[in-house]
């Protein structure tokens, strides 16, 4: 389902088609697909309501990807409604837990940004997000 949506979604193999491609984004994360989650809100054009809502639940699942994309949309300067400097660096904190280059090199940039009580609060944030296996973290 996931593999359908992203053809629709680039027009490769089928006309492009967004309706189409949502339609079997959304069929895949309702049945739990993580990774389908984070690539529903930018086709139904609800950026900024849903995204947070379809990160968030593929973040909690353990999606790297998508606790890098929760983190840059609340380190977005275009985010003016929900910027947060510390939540972003919780979920990149978590992203870099496994590994991933990106996250730990995005990490320590915001981190320089960051004074040391807001670095402190989001490692508060990252301990407390760990002890719940990434449920309920925002």
């Amino acid at each position: 389902q996931v593999q359908l949506g992203s053809m629709y979604y680039k027009g490769e193999g089928v006309e492009k088609n967004f309706a189409e491609a949502s339609k079997w984004y959304k069929l895949a994360a309702a049945q739990g697909v993580a990774s389908a989650k984070p690539d529903l809100s930018p086709l139904d054009g609800l950026y900024q309501r849903d995204i947070y809502k379809w990160y968030e639940l593929a973040a909690a699942e353990g999606d790297v990807k998508a606790q890098k994309g929760l983190a840059k949309v609340y380190g977005s300067d275009f985010n003016t409604t929900n910027h947060n400097d510390i939540r972003s660096y919780m979920w990149y904190k978590i992203a870099s837990l496994s590994g991933d280059p990106d996250a730990i090199k995005l990490l320590n940039v915001l981190a320089q940004r960051m004074t040391p009580e807001e670095r402190q609060a989001a490692e508060k944030m990252v301990i407390a997000c760990q002890k719940n296996m990434t449920k309920g973290c925002d």
